[in-house]
């Protein structure tokens, strides 16, 4: 055995020298390294869609809720939109922006000009419903790897009553 001595961390570990290797750093957790699933794209398409016929915000609002878009100002577009849809009134650029300033957050979204921009960015409105459908499945994704993440949490924080954690675990 050979001492592997790590004083940045206050670790000292015994590495057997038989050939076979322990890593004296703790493995790399993968998960936070790689990026959880989304689509911009469908995301701005989904914008983009609506801002150009504010009826196809009928279809979407039946798949979508704010917290599913990733990008936060697109988040915070589509909240906006929404209230507007809420209050049977028009969906444009400056009615958001208006939604928004009110907010404090017009800035946050990319302002006019980002709106005015996803507008020229959308392959076509027919198919709003189709990317809406894209939007809700990697947010099912990323709600999916969270909980898959606090069941592993609590499974190394250690478990005294198996049953009860994996009762707590099928229902999440």
């Amino acid at each position: 055995m050979a001492a592997v001595h790590r004083p940045d961390r206050g670790e000292c570990r015994e590495v057997p020298m038989s050939g076979t290797h322990v890593p004296p750093y703790p493995a790399v957790d993968v998960p936070l390294l790689k990026v959880p699933p989304h689509s911009l794209e469908a995301e701005q398409a989904v914008l983009a869609a609506v801002l150009l016929d504010n009826d196809r915000m009928n279809g979407v609002v039946e798949i979508l809720r704010p917290e599913d878009f990733y990008q936060g100002a697109h988040r915070n577009l589509f909240s906006a939109m929404l209230e507007l849809y809420e209050r049977g009134r028009a969906i444009d650029p400056l009615t958001i922006a208006d939604v928004l300033k009110g907010r404090g957050g017009e800035k946050e979204a990319g302002g006019v000009a980002y709106l005015s921009e996803l507008i020229h960015n959308v392959p076509t409105i027919s198919n709003a419903a189709d990317y809406a459908r894209l939007v809700k499945e990697k947010a099912i994704l990323r709600k999916t790897i969270a909980v898959s993440q606090q069941i592993a949490a609590s499974a190394y924080e250690g478990v005294t009553e198996l049953d009860e954690f994996l009762d707590r675990t099928e229902q999440a």
